[in-house]
């Protein structure tokens, strides 16, 4: 039995306290929780633990929590019938822990009690670190940079050396062939002559051996202007004089300029080529 009318509504908000905060299970000092200024951690202090209270002592097994670590948890968590709370493993950073509560009637206390924790960065993530990380790379790729454009220096170097040496060689050739050539002709002229009987009449092995003095220098002029036309190979273009040659006569040709070294020696040089073999496409002046 019992008048309602003696019934009461507790209309008193609760203020919440912080009773303890624990940097890895060690708890801090009372008047370090009072202070409005940020609770600055190292960064190897990211384990925290808050233990708090609602200063409503009706039915205190009735008093309500409400709790939220800004920077971490996304919304409100419930915390009906807990006092204490634990994050673990925090990053480096800024958070705020806000906590309110209400009465034994429900009646919440609207303005939360706020501690600000500010978790250092280790040295090698704070913005010195960084500043002094982007300067070793600016002066890396500065070298990179130097280094790269010695190379291509030096590189310019050489190849402006090659290519004039190149052209040393070139005119050298060209030179060298253009010198080879007076006295070739005039061999090649003089044999001719002799051939023809400027001298007197030729015998048959005299004919013989003149033939193979203008043919061997026919020859080496043709070699000679070879040597001008290595100039157009490099350019790749150097024109092929292609027509069936048959292998036989050219052979024989060489050995017959070779037979003189022999002279006296048991060695016999003899052309195996058959004659019948096939003509093969070529440029016999220079096979």
């Amino acid at each position: 039995v019992f008048n309602p009318e003696q019934l009461r509504r507790n209309d008193s908000a609760p203020p919440v306290v912080l009773t303890d905060v624990q940097v890895r299970n060690q708890s801090l000092p009372a008047e370090r929780l009072d202070t409005k200024e940020p609770l600055r951690l190292n960064f190897s202090d990211n384990d925290l633990s808050f233990s708090f209270a609602a200063l409503d002592f009706h039915q205190p097994l009735r008093n309500q929590f409400s709790y939220r670590l800004i920077g971490f948890d996304k919304d409100w968590l419930a915390g009906a019938g807990r006092h204490e709370v634990s994050y673990t493993n925090l990053d480096p950073g800024k958070y705020v822990f806000e906590i309110k509560g209400s009465n034994n009637d429900g009646l919440w206390n609207p303005e939360p009690r706020r501690l600000t924790v500010e978790i250092l960065p280790p040295p090698w993530a704070t913005p010195l670190a960084y500043a002094g990380y982007a300067l070793v790379l600016v002066f890396a790729a500065l070298g990179l940079y130097l280094t790269h454009q010695r190379k291509l220096r030096e590189q310019q170097r050489i190849n402006e050396h090659l290519t004039r040496i190149d052209r040393l060689k070139d005119e050298f050739l060209a030179n060298t062939s253009h010198e080879l050539r007076t006295p070739l002709n005039g061999i090649i002229g003089i044999a001719e002559s002799l051939k023809d009987g400027v001298a007197g009449e030729v015998s048959e092995d005299l004919d013989e051996h003149l033939d193979l003095i203008i043919g061997s220098g026919r020859r080496l002029a043709h070699l000679v202007d070879e040597i001008l036309d290595f100039k157009k190979l490099t350019y790749h273009n150097l024109t092929l004089n292609a027509q069936p040659v048959y292998i036989g006569p050219v052979v024989e040709h060489v050995l017959s300029l070779c037979r003189g070294l022999v002279v006296g020696k048991p060695l016999n040089l003899i052309n195996a080529v058959p004659g019948n073999c096939p003509a093969v496409v070529g440029d016999e002046n220079r096979l």
